[in-house]
This record gives structure tokens, sequence and C-alpha cells, in this order.
């Protein structure tokens, strides 16, 4: 995996020494390879696939994680690897979808998703691959039918996450977006009256003054607010405030 893929396994294994590692199955590489090998080797873990079910608390509650992608290995079948094997799960209460997390998956494994006929209906929906226009797919996103999208990336990201597509489709069709490098710690709830007819919106908090937003080129200052503007209002090549003061941030 890569790096934003795995980079925080370490400190929260750390954190939980007795937890068990879920997963999707496929051997390590890329920059964390040596390190996600020897993690599998050292800790209890399971790999996941299309088809199973995570309980989450008593099952009365109704509350669990639904696997949709990627398939279960078999033999002569198409291999996933890299983005398009990430896993996709979709959050249900009693046959709802609450939010679906389709990880770094791109467009071959959402139109792969599409065609299994397995439902993806989500209040919430994580933009896949940090909202990149390499996992835009309009008609993944109609399926979903989502009320609100985050995405996670960091501000002035040099990829430039989300992408225009999404940003533009979702403005056409009316439906929010939040940016976690914008709005800093997004936090979506639901009601515990069982009603989960709400829109996201009324059940949504930013938490902007405990987790701000930060900027990439800030991250020597160990995740603290940048102080350009987050917001977009300045020019995203206007270089750094802290470097312009002399601070230690390299731009």
């Amino acid at each position: 995996p890569d790096i934003d893929h795995a980079g925080g396994i370490p400190p929260l294994l750390a954190a939980f020494p007795e937890a068990l590692l879920l997963h999707n199955g496929q051997p390590g590489s890329g920059q964390m390879g040596h390190i996600w090998q020897a993690t599998l080797q050292k800790r209890k873990n399971t790999p996941l696939h299309a088809g199973d079910t995570l309980q989450l608390g008593d099952p009365e509650d109704g509350l669990a994680l639904h696997v949709l992608h990627p398939p279960r290995p078999a033999p002569g079948a198409y291999v996933w690897e890299g983005n398009s094997a990430s896993l996709v799960l979709r959050l249900v209460h009693n046959g709802h979808g609450l939010a679906l997390f389709p990880g770094d998956a791109d467009g071959a494994a959402l139109r792969h998703l599409l065609a299994s006929g397995r439902d993806v209906q989500a209040d919430v929906l994580l933009a896949p691959h940090h909202g990149s226009d390499s996992s835009f797919l309009p008609e993944f996103l109609t399926a979903v039918r989502p009320r609100l999208v985050v995405a996670s990336c960091g501000a002035f990201n040099r990829f430039g996450h989300p992408g225009k597509q999404l940003r533009q489709w979702l403005e056409e069709q009316q439906i929010p977006l939040l940016q976690t490098g914008r709005h800093g710690h997004v936090r979506v709830t639901w009601p515990l009256s069982g009603d989960t007819d709400v829109p996201a919106g009324t059940a949504l908090k930013t938490d902007e003054k405990e987790h701000p937003p930060y900027c990439y080129r800030c991250l020597p200052d160990a995740g603290r607010p940048c102080p350009q503007d987050v917001w977009g209002l300045i020019d995203e090549r206007m270089p750094c405030e802290r470097r312009r003061q002399g601070g230690e941030s390299s731009g």
C-alpha cells in the first residue's frame, strides 16, 4: 500500500495491540510494502471480500458494515490490484445506507461494483480517491444518491483533489461538498430515533476549531493550521506565509 493508504497503521496498531487487522488481502508493495508484510506476519488479521458483513454492536441495533468490493478470489477470475482492489464498505442501519466508503477505488472498480447489482445507496459518500478525476463516474454518483459528499484531501494538495469534474457535477446536482483541507474534521451523526430520513446536513458538524484544516506546506509544523487562507481566496500559487516570514516550511 502507498504511504497515504497505510502510513497511519503503525501508531494505530501500537495503540491497540490486541486489535484484529482487517484488510483487502493484497500483498505488500509500494512505499509501505515491507512494513505491511511484516505487520501481517505479526498481527492477527483477516482479509475481507465482497459479501462479508461486519456486525457493529448489538445485532438488534441493526448497524453493520457491508463489504462490497473487491470480489473474493477465485481460480481463473480477474485479479484486482492496486487502487482497483480498494475495500468498498457500506455502513447500513436496518437496510438503509448511511455512508459509503470506497477508498481509492478507480473507475474500473466502480463500474464493476455497479455491474454487480449491489446496493450502493448512502446518505453520505466519501469521495472515491479523494475526489480525483480518475475516479469520477456520474453513473456511480447517481446510484449512490448522496445527500452529502466528503473529500479527504489536504489544502493546496499538488494533485488538485477534489477534481473539477466532481465539484462541477455536485454543484449542478445541488449536493453539498465538504473538504477536510478546507473544513477540517468533518463529523456526521444520525438521530437515535431510528428516523434515517433526515437530510444529512441537519446532523452535520465540522470541528474547525478543534481539528482545523492544514496545508501540506506546513507539515513540518506538526500539522498546525497554515496561516495562509485555506478557503481558497488566495491564489494557490502564492508561497506559504510561514516561508515568507522565514519559517521552516519548505513551500
